[in-house]
């Protein structure tokens, strides 16, 4: 008789199980069984109150590439912030994530066209990565869009100066 994953394995383990067989298909090029198994891991990590920062994000970038309902990628970056910002609480989720989390966010807050929402999440990014040209690329377009010239100009220096 066949065990169940379940019995084999703990919560957490069965979460990062799902986030490596995820990370496989994504590598594979399968981005759509990539956010299958992303969105089972996140579902499976909520269940069990130790939500996976990877699994969040990931399957936010996953249904963005798949092209997906704005508001569900919108949704998907936002809790890996959320995620992110709880785990930094403790201690857990380095710079590195908690601004690509809010980076991802801003992207999609401007995808759906909602510009103030973007800037403020990519101003946040730039509070953890404050060194990130492509942030800077992103606010600037940001705020031309809501005509805020003077401030695209300020991001597009910050965006040369910190090209590489």
């Amino acid at each position: 008789m066949a065990m169940t994953h379940e019995k084999e394995y703990g919560r957490d383990q069965q979460t990062e199980i799902l986030v490596q067989r995820a990370t496989a298909a994504r590598r594979l090029g399968d981005r759509a069984e990539a956010a299958r198994l992303g969105a089972e891991a996140v579902e499976l990590g909520m269940t069990g109150g130790d939500e996976s920062w990877e699994a969040h994000y990931n399957l936010a970038c996953d249904l963005r590439e798949l092209g997906a309902e704005i508001s569900g990628v919108i949704d998907a970056f936002g809790a890996a912030v959320t995620v992110g910002d709880a785990q930094g609480a403790m201690g857990g989720v380095v710079d590195e994530k908690r601004g690509a989390g809010e980076e991802g966010l801003g992207r999609a807050l401007r995808d759906a066209g909602d510009f103030e929402g973007a800037g403020l999440a990519l101003e946040r990014a730039l509070g953890w990565l404050p060194e990130r040209a492509e942030i800077w690329a992103e606010l600037g377009v940001v705020m031309a869009e809501l005509r805020e010239m003077e401030a695209a100009l300020v991001c597009q220096r910050q965006m040369q100066r910190f090209q590489k």
